[in-house]
């Protein structure tokens, strides 16, 4: 009986965590997207600081996954980085058209109970990103990579 009883409960265990996504997360969510529209991977965290992610090309996708729990100083560094964002939708500096460079190939995302912000990280010249974006994504990668 006692080995019945476990497979019940990891099988209710998998079925929970294969119903995750991004808007099923506990609000705020903080989320930074790589990649294009073929192929991206995501990395949110959550209100109670957990750290989740996706990652996949067309159709296929890991699935949301939680990856590990985020320091206090962590979630920290990520509330004030946001907060120092510009508008959503204000267009990138320097740029004909409003917006990235196309090999910056990076979103941050909020989402609120109010609802739900995003940018398109504007990128340098030479490569890097422009302030305050750089410390955002900065703040979100060493949440770690998203899964494989």
């Amino acid at each position: 009986m006692p080995r019945r009883k476990t497979l019940v409960l990891a099988a209710a265990a998998a079925a929970a965590l294969a119903c995750v996504t991004l808007s099923g997360l506990s609000r705020p969510v903080f989320a930074i997207t790589e990649g294009g529209s073929l192929c991206s991977a995501t990395v949110a965290m959550e209100a109670h600081r957990e750290v989740w992610g996706e990652s996949g090309c067309e159709a296929a996708s890991t699935g949301w996954r939680h990856l590990r729990d985020a320091t206090e100083a962590q979630q920290v560094r990520i509330i004030v980085a946001f907060v120092d964002l510009p508008d959503a939708g204000t267009p990138c500096p320097g740029t004909p058209d409003g917006g990235a460079p196309p090999d910056t190939n990076l979103t941050l995302q909020l989402l609120q109970g109010s609802g739900e912000s995003r940018w398109r990280v504007c990128g340098e010249e030479d490569g890097g990103l422009t302030p305050p974006f750089d410390e955002a994504v900065a703040a979100m990668r060493e949440l770690g990579p998203p899964p494989p």
